[in-house]
């Protein structure tokens, strides 16, 4: 019985000329997305590959030079996207493309989309996260919105409920008719993927996870949508409340959160952020350009009594690379005290998101998406704390040979290409599903509470029907 109502519900969508129109429009527009999106993906790769390659072989071949200069000269290094990061480009296009690593500084990212070329950041904006998030739910609420008010309208549950088809039945029908079209439009996307352009854009852990993230979203709007609709009288009333739920939900709550978590903790200019790390450097750091500041002269002093000489040019060492590297030492710590408080920071603000999912499933749902696809916040300070570990051994790498080499008063020692083709390339690693466990675990909970509540409302709406 519950399959031929499913049967009969289906017959009944697919014979409405304007929900077949928009079925179809929307399993197109998943599928321009997500080709558009992959061209999108594959050419950002290809200018980070081309990118990162020629800074690589620029640094390699900088010519004969003093070590520090050639730190000076720098390195930069773009990061990569993940194959995943087709369905939902998240923050990328806000977080930035590159790194430039040198002494002294831990330098933030550089070359946002969004600044450096708007039109191509819109580009990246349509992805088939976009349409799984905002367009999807608007087509199954206007499938569900009169699936059993217009029964009641034409009074046709009457002669089904003489027949002995009970409401819980009845109901379960038109819910399983939603999910199989539903379903029909999410997973023939993610097998298209899947066989079009690679395993790692369906047949991965993430691209599963992600999957289920989507079904479990249509899946709270087609139990609302058809709760609702159980619930009123009329159809016209059903589609105001429904609309209102999916306006309320998808932009006003995330608009009214973002302001809330602004003015509870809000975020540093970047201006300000730095200023501040170079106060306390100059505060508490060693500058080893400054050879009047008082922790140069007081470092220096030091370390001449400690080696019981009366000049830098007496040490066992070239005294150049032993207080460039003492200053690097000393003011990586003042960095990573700063950046551990932003991080911080951000934790919280994302704490004030998750509990507003608790009213917008929109939210949870958008974090998740990010957070499988490793374009959210989490992965982008992952890869930066990887550039600052290989900024760390870039720079040490560079301060120990020079303190090996000859010192001489007034006079620079001078390295071939060798030594910078001897420094080990950078490799990152994307991270997998232990960062997104640790971050997003109880997204995922209440997310799975908002999918489980709504199935109740719905399987008690079903219990309390009456015409």
């Amino acid at each position: 019985m519950l399959w031929l109502i499913a049967q009969k519900e289906l017959k009944e969508i697919i014979r409405q000329g304007v929900l077949k129109i928009l079925i179809l429009t929307v399993l197109v527009l998943l599928l321009v997305s997500l080709v558009i999106s992959f061209s999108y993906n594959r050419y950002i790769d290809s200018l980070h590959n081309k990118s990162e390659k020629e800074s690589r072989e620029m640094w390699d071949k900088q010519g004969d030079k003093n070590q520090h200069s050639a730190a000076h000269y720098g390195l930069y290094l773009l990061k990569p996207k993940s194959s995943s990061a087709l369905w939902d480009n998240g923050l990328d296009r806000y977080t930035g493309a590159a790194i430039f690593i040198e002494p002294h500084v831990r330098n933030n990212t550089m070359f946002k989309a969004v600044q450096d070329s708007p039109m191509l950041a819109k580009w990246g904006e349509f992805t088939p996260s976009f349409i799984m998030l905002y367009i999807l739910p608007l087509l199954i609420l206007w499938i569900t919105f009169n699936i059993v008010s217009k029964e009641r309208e034409q009074g046709t549950y009457r002669l089904l409920k003489s027949q002995g088809v009970s409401s819980l039945k009845w109901i379960a029908g038109k819910t399983s008719a939603v999910w199989i079209i539903t379903i029909l439009l999410i997973v023939p996307v993610f097998l298209t993927a899947g066989i079009i352009f690679g395993k790692g854009a369906f047949f991965t852990v993430e691209s599963f996870l992600l999957l289920l993230t989507y079904l479990l979203y249509a899946g709270i709007f087609i139990h609302i949508g058809i709760a609702v609709s159980a619930l009123t009288k009329k159809s016209e009333i059903s589609i105001i409340f429904l609309v209102g739920f999916w306006v309320l939900t998808t932009w006003v709550i995330p608009k009214i959160t973002s302001s809330i978590t602004q003015n509870i903790y809000p975020s540093p200019l970047e201006s300000e952020f730095k200023k501040n790390i170079r106060d306390e450097i100059y505060k508490n750091g060693i500058l080893r350009h400054d050879i009047n500041h008082k922790n140069t002269i007081a470092f220096t002093k030091k370390v001449l009594e400690e080696y019981n000489v009366n000049d830098v040019s007496e040490l066992p060492f070239n005294f150049n690379g032993y207080i460039l590297q003492a200053a690097e030492d000393t003011n990586n710590i003042i960095f990573d005290r700063h950046y551990a408080e932003l991080h911080k920071l951000y934790k919280k603000q994302t704490n004030v998101y998750t509990v507003s999912g608790l009213f917008s499933p929109f939210i949870l749902a958008r974090q998740l998406s990010m957070g499988l696809c490793k374009t959210d916040l989490w992965s982008h300070i992952n890869f930066t704390k990887a550039t600052d570990e290989y900024r760390k051994l870039f720079i040490k790498t560079i301060n120990e040979d020079l303190i090996k080499s000859p010192y001489k008063p007034n006079q620079r020692f001078i390295r071939s290409n060798d030594l910078w083709e001897n420094i080990p390339k950078f490799k990152y690693k994307l991270p997998g599903l232990k960062l997104f466990s640790e971050h997003y675990k109880y997204v995922y909970a209440i997310y799975l509470l908002w999918f489980l509540v709504s199935a109740g409302i719905l399987l008690f709406t079903s219990k309390k029907i009456k015409f």
